[in-house]
């Protein structure tokens, strides 16, 4: 009689020592993944914020030297507007710098729809027309304000899952104003909306009257444009765009920003963060991110650069923060300070 084989096979000790392995390899490698996704992400956010910052360089060179304004609000303020409450026809577009620029970053079928229907120079500063989520059905400034433009949204930032999104976002005499969406309409209104990750810089307090505003105000504010080799703290100083999460917290998500009508945002709140995840109280107007430890803006020489996040007012980088936010306050700006994380 033959001698019995053992059967080939695995013991179930030796099964349970091969899957302690493989978790071990997948608990060191899903970290390493994860790093790989955000910097591939990173990477795409600083290619969005280049491509928009080329666009603003080459409507300027269209348009005699001039960049587009940050957004075409009432001017020079709006103190008979209450905060949240939509805005009444005739007292301003409200139509932002991304969706002026839209030509330059290859979203000609986009710009034809927005003006689709509107007067010819609905987009003039010097004209006040009417607000833009008011006008369209099936084409014009509302129909077109649903495309989703990739070039304008942070891979990092899952924007959908907001319940409002922001119709504009104005910087007044002595505050910040926005109209969202959430409150007066519902959800598919919502969703329905193009989202943006970016915004232009306003500086301190855009074009409000007061000293400190006017010191440290930002190369796109309501109705101004500026000529883009006359800007006196320099090209490489002066930031132009930054990315923002447009919310105070992340999860729940109440805000998101639209592309059509949020222009700009300001500098005055820093880049602080509270616990990663929660943002100061003014979080949905100041420019933030999801990326470890930094923003990035894109710089009026063209350059991407990223700053930390760690730029509250008690924090050295914070008034350096405010001199790149602002073109004319003559500062010195220290980037090694700025660009601690």
């Amino acid at each position: 009689m033959s001698p019995k084989r053992r059967s080939a096979g695995f013991t179930l000790i030796e099964l349970l020592v091969v899957i302690a392995i493989i978790a071990i390899l997948i608990g060191l490698l899903l970290p390493a993944v994860q790093k790989v996704r955000e910097a591939a992400a990173r990477s795409s956010c600083q290619n969005n914020l280049k491509q928009i910052g080329l666009a603003a360089h080459n409507y300027a060179s269209a348009n005699r030297d001039l960049l587009p304004p940050g957004y075409l609000g009432t001017y020079p303020n709006l103190a008979e507007h209450l905060a949240g409450v939509p805005v009444a026809p005739g007292s301003g577009q409200w139509v932002g710098v991304l969706a002026i620029m839209l030509p330059y970053l290859e979203q000609s079928s986009v710009y034809s729809m927005m003006l689709n229907g509107v007067p010819q120079n609905y987009l003039k500063t010097d004209y006040k027309g009417d607000p833009w989520y008011t006008l369209g059905t099936t084409t014009g400034p509302f129909p077109a304000a649903t495309a989703k433009i990739k070039t304008f949204l942070c891979p990092s930032d899952p924007s959908e899952l907001a319940t409002g999104v922001k119709a504009y976002f104005h910087l007044s005499e002595d505050s910040a104003e926005a109209f969202q969406w959430g409150t007066f309409s519902n959800l598919t209104t919502v969703q329905a909306i193009g989202k943006s990750n970016y915004a232009g810089m306003a500086g301190y307090g855009g074009n409000a009257p007061d000293a400190v505003s006017k010191r440290y105000i930002g190369i796109f504010t309501n109705r101004t444009q500026v000529s883009i080799s006359a800007v006196p703290d320099g090209t490489a100083n002066t930031i132009m765009f930054g990315e923002s999460l447009g919310t105070k917290s992340i999860s729940p998500r109440p805000d998101s920003l639209s592309w059509m009508g949020v222009g700009v945002l300001s500098s005055n709140w820093g880049l602080d963060e509270t616990g990663g995840q929660f943002f100061s109280q003014a979080g949905d107007t100041m420019f933030s991110s999801l990326h470890s430890g930094v923003v990035q803006f894109a710089f009026a020489d063209g350059s991407v650069r990223p700053l930390g996040k760690t730029q509250a007012s008690a924090n050295p980088g914070y008034m350096l923060y405010v001199y790149t936010g602002g073109y004319t306050d003559g500062k010195n700006v220290d980037f090694s300070v700025l660009g601690q994380n």
